[in-house]
């Protein structure tokens, strides 16, 4: 999808939305957007290749 935006020249806001799921347990800790990223699941790697696409 993000590819066929860029591609026909669109210029509008895309709101790519991501859960903490991404991110290493923390065991009890407060997770941020500079916490660790846990590839431990197929699900965890289809985000992030989402995000990767929309920077």
């Amino acid at each position: 999808m993000a590819e066929s935006l860029v591609s026909s020249g669109f210029e509008g806001t895309v709101l790519a939305v991501s859960r903490g799921a991404v991110y290493e347990p923390m065991g009890g800790g407060t997770q941020t957007e500079a916490s660790p990223i846990g590839f431990t699941s197929p699900y965890v790697v289809s985000k992030m290749l989402v995000e990767s696409q929309m920077d």
